[in-house]
């Protein structure tokens, strides 16, 4: 009895996985709707705005190497220069196809890799009923400060 079990064992065992192969793949990836998500996406970001009160923004090319990494559907970077005391703010949304793109691209990663030095900061903001820390970063290379 034990041999026929021995024996029945690899054969049982792959027909369960046969089986969740057969169910996984009537299992699909969502696909639908996703082109009208991202000409939405791209719609919105294209459209963000160049005035914000005193801030008056200015495009800025996306660094090359980031585009190449990233593969993005959509992307902006805006540098913000507040015309009243001139304080640079940038800004910058990026929405990729495929979020594995992503991995290994967030700013400690990133600026460094392009020159910048990062300080990495917290700022708490809110009243006694909500409060909400925020990760702030401020960057900084050789003549030019963020």
């Amino acid at each position: 009895m034990r041999d026929r079990v021995r024996q029945s064992g690899p054969v049982v065992v792959t027909l369960v996985m046969l089986a969740c192969l057969a169910g996984f793949s009537r299992l699909g990836i969502a696909t639908e709707g996703v082109e009208e998500f991202q000409a939405r996406s791209k719609a919105a970001i294209d459209a963000l705005p160049m005035k914000v009160g005193d801030w008056v923004a200015q495009r800025k090319q996306l660094d090359a190497s980031a585009r190449n990494l990233l593969q993005p559907n959509a992307e902006t970077t805006l540098l913000y220069q507040n015309q009243r005391t001139g304080a640079e703010a940038y800004y910058a949304v990026v929405q990729v196809q495929d979020c594995r793109h992503m991995i290994g691209h967030s700013p400690p990663v990133c600026y460094p890799g392009t020159g910048w030095t990062i300080t990495f900061g917290m700022w708490t903001v809110g009243g006694q009923a909500a409060r909400c820390a925020i990760g702030v970063y401020e960057l900084s290379r050789t003549g030019d400060r963020r």
